[in-house]
């Protein structure tokens, strides 16, 4: 119910979110013990030593969980997006062959229609003076 009430104030617990409140909850047990076995012993009711110092370990502990389980989710998160950038890398690196490729023959097809170009160009000039004039001595070099 506690527990419900934490999640309806703080939001949807997150992963890593029950090992912390489950260490907060023995240090907050344990400190409220201790003030009321101080308020006891003040009193000479109670004799006993005080459980404080095995809250706050417990607590540590817990934090230590919730780090390491923040770490591992790191490093899985990592290691995918990492996997995902080397599959990304060799896509475009087959893509940039193939323009590559495709560029080298939009070369070739160019240069071969501007030889064509002067060919038809030279052909042309030559009908032309071959029919104008002919013998006049005009000369159409490309």
């Amino acid at each position: 119910m506690c527990l419900t009430a934490v999640e309806h104030i703080a939001g949807p617990f997150q992963r890593g979110d029950v090992p912390g409140v489950i260490g907060v909850l023995p240090q907050l047990f344990s400190q409220v013990a201790d003030v009321g076995h101080q308020r006891l012993v003040a009193n000479e009711i109670l004799w006993g030593s005080y459980i404080a110092d095995f809250g706050v370990l417990i607590f540590i502990f817990c934090q230590c969980c919730v780090l390491s389980m923040r770490f591992s989710r790191s490093f899985a998160t990592v290691e995918k997006l990492s996997e995902e950038m080397r599959d990304k890398n060799a896509e475009l690196l087959k893509l940039d062959g193939e323009r590559s490729e495709a560029l080298a023959m939009l070369e070739e097809h160019s240069r071969n229609l501007e030889k064509t170009i002067q060919e038809r160009t030279f052909d042309l000039a030559k009908a032309k003076e071959e029919r104008s004039g002919r013998g006049k001595g005009t000369k159409y070099t490309v």
